[in-house]
């Protein structure tokens, strides 16, 4: 009697993760990542970006997608110009290195006095380009220089700044 009680709990847990049928009976395939990993510390080395330590509630890799999806995230990187800081959400593209950060995002590079603050900002790998096109920001430039604005697009490798429009302070040039 024990044995057929076990054998029809297994039953009902192997049918219920079956793959799910839609109505003309095929199965539709049911997505999930590579690899996931929860309250996780990643170390990530690349010659262009040096030795990052990352910091995540969550980590989703996808690898057939070339994504990786952090949640509560904490990220810093090792070296003189170091850049560290946090965000709710990344979405990586694990092939050009270009992120989308969402939710409430900072970022810092001590070295150079460079930080900013934000909601929804984007890092372009590929042209070194750090930019949030929607909603506040505020960035703090090294030279004493605080602007709050939007629309903002920073090009790093030119040490270059654009705000489509600023509410507070004045870009100085160095």
């Amino acid at each position: 009697m024990k044995g057929l009680w076990l054998l029809g709990l297994v039953c009902v847990l192997v049918s219920s993760c079956a793959p799910v049928k839609d109505d003309s009976g095929a199965i539709e395939p049911v997505e999930r990542p590579t690899l996931s990993l929860k309250d996780a510390v990643y170390r990530y080395e690349s010659k262009d970006l040096g030795a990052v330590t990352i910091q995540a509630g969550a980590i989703d890799l996808d690898e057939k997608a070339h994504k990786a999806s952090l949640k509560d995230v904490t990220f810093s990187q090792e070296g003189d110009d170091a850049v560290k800081g946090k965000a709710e959400r990344l979405i990586i593209d694990t092939e050009s290195q270009d992120v989308v950060m969402e939710g409430a995002v900072e970022i810092c590079q001590p070295s150079s006095g460079f930080a900013l603050e934000g909601n929804g900002v984007t890092w372009n790998n590929g042209q070194g380009v750090l930019a949030c096109p929607e909603g506040e920001v505020t960035v703090a430039l090294g030279s004493g220089t605080q602007v709050t604005g939007s629309g903002f697009r920073g090009d790093l490798r030119r040490k270059s700044w654009e705000f489509v429009r600023i509410t507070q302070g004045e870009i100085v040039p160095q």
